[in-house]
């Protein structure tokens, strides 16, 4: 039943109103009040589906009436009546939100296609928000999904205005997994309730693909997250025989902050192929504490891993780093700086694409021989700019190389794919692959690969009659409960409600335009 409030100050106009509701039986409840403070507390006592009201009332105009209901009720309906001379009145009570206005006098016929038509909106909200309860899980997994992804505000607004960031809020960390050979698609969720057990506390699972799942941990002032990751590499490795990689994020304080955190994650697990000592990655201490502790570390190493990543931005940010460090900070003989040096440009050398041994031996004999600390990071920064100048004539080779594992996905994503199969289609390494692929696209291969595959299930869904199990099978999928996980994650719904034309994306788009 829906409860419809007329406002109007004249008793004629309301009981003629009446009259006309009647046709709709006891599908409705009507109640009338003569002015607009009336309307108020009956707003404020009633939940009401549709509102009636005149523009010019006493006390309260109908503009004044409308503004105020929609604080009270935002998904109130409302219609206004105006005669023609009041028509200005009418378009600017719409940018209230008005679904609609009646003119004066009223045309029985009209108003009935008013009401039909405003009732249905009722019924559609209201499927709509049993359809958000049904699936609150579905759409909270694919909010965050999508949110994490692009960082969209739409994202979060949907979230907070379905109470989801609530729970959002209390994550403090995050953690990121990545495994070889499709393990989470077999026993990423069987790993959770491991993990919870053991770890005696609730965990926030989300699938990224059939390589990488993401770890949320609640508030707890007592944790410690790299032993925590370190305890979860050990526990891979022991029960499924399996390594795995993880990346340790920093403290999150808001939900603003989970898009930036996760980019990051995803930068530090780029390095996974290049610290073969290294399982747990983690960020460098935040910004204001003194860099010594982060140079102390890993110096060396962080300036290598970027030329071997071909990564010139963070090379030359990282060299800077060095450079002011070493200036401030390190008190080191000058011996053990040339060496650090001279490793790096050996390094450096080796990285491109024609080695001159002779420019190699020149530089390296250039850093020993002077004692001018300016003179060694001159000669250091005219390599790195060099090895920059020789990786320009290859990003077009790269993008070669990119389109073709693009291509390769398009056509074949019912194969068992994997980076490694991937990389030795184009001669590459499986890390350089990796890291090329996502600064080409912006996105990671395993999910790029993971995204195709739902794609196409969303067609055959749309066009063809074949059996969810037999599409779970043609795209890729082993697993036909892991493939509408993580159909549902990805495309906020089920493959059956999708196939019956239900598509959340295309609700937010809507709601945001």
């Amino acid at each position: 039943m829906k409860k419809i409030l007329i406002v109007d100050d004249e008793k004629v106009e309301r009981n003629g109103l009446r009259y006309l509701l009647k046709e709709f039986g006891d599908e409705i409840q009507v109640y009338d009040v003569e002015n607009g403070r009336k309307a108020c507390s009956i707003l404020m006592q009633e939940q009401i589906d549709i509102m009636l009201t005149d523009i010019k009332m006493p006390f309260m105009t109908g503009l004044e009436l409308t503004k105020k209901a929609r604080e009270l009720q935002p998904d109130l309906q409302i219609a206004i009546f105006s005669g023609y001379g009041q028509f200005e009145y009418a378009k600017e009570a719409i940018k209230y939100g008005v679904s609609d206005y009646i003119l004066k006098p009223v045309n029985p016929s009209e108003f009935r296609n008013t009401i039909e038509k405003m009732i249905l909106a009722c019924n559609e909200k209201e499927r709509e928000q049993t359809l958000l309860k049904d699936n609150e899980e579905i759409w909270d997994k694919f909010l965050i999904q999508r949110y994490l992804y692009t960082g969209k505000q739409q994202y979060l607004d949907k979230a907070k205005k379905m109470g989801l960031t609530s729970v959002w809020g209390k994550i403090q960390n995050i953690m990121l997994l990545e495994t070889n050979h499709h393990f989470f698609e077999e026993y990423g969720q069987q790993l959770v309730d491991e993990l919870e057990h053991d770890l005696n506390r609730s965990l926030y699972f989300l699938n990224l693909s059939a390589d990488q799942v993401l770890l949320a941990f609640y508030h707890s002032a007592s944790d410690n997250y790299l032993r925590i990751a370190n305890y979860i590499h050990n526990y891979i490795k022991e029960r499924y025989q399996t390594e795995c990689f993880l990346a340790v994020g920093r403290e999150i304080k808001s939900v603003d902050q989970f898009p930036k955190v996760f980019a990051e994650l995803e930068r530090l697990l780029e390095n996974k192929f290049y610290r073969t000592d290294m399982w747990v990655f983690y960020p460098s201490k935040s910004e204001g504490r003194d860099i010594t502790e982060k140079y102390e570390r890993d110096i060396h190493n962080d300036m290598i891993n970027d030329i071997r990543m071909k990564d010139v931005e963070r090379l030359k940010t990282d060299f800077q780093k060095f450079r002011t460090y070493i200036q401030t900070c390190r008190k080191d003989s000058k011996m053990y700086l040339k060496f650090i040096c001279s490793e790096v440009m050996k390094v450096l050398y080796e990285e491109m694409d024609e080695l001159d041994e002779s420019r190699l031996k020149e530089c390296v004999e250039k850093i020993y021989l002077t004692n001018s600390l300016n003179e060694i990071f001159k000669e250091m920064e005219r390599s790195i700019n060099e090895f920059a100048s020789g990786l320009k004539h290859k990003d077009k080779s790269n993008r070669d190389d990119v389109e073709k594992i693009k291509k390769y996905i398009y056509h074949n994503y019912g194969e068992d794919l994997s980076v490694d199969s991937l990389a030795e289609k184009v001669f590459l390494s499986p890390g350089y692959l990796s890291y090329i692929f996502k600064k080409e696209t912006g996105e990671n291969l395993s999910r790029f690969i993971k995204e195709c595959r739902i794609e196409k299930a969303k067609e055959l869904l749309s066009q063809s009659n074949m059996k969810i199990v037999q599409i779970c099978k043609c795209v890729g999928f082993k697993n036909v409960s892991y493939f509408c996980q993580n159909f549902k994650e990805y495309c906020g719904t089920s493959p059956e409600r999708f196939r019956r034309g239900e598509n959340m994306e295309d609700r937010i788009r809507e709601k945001s335009s």
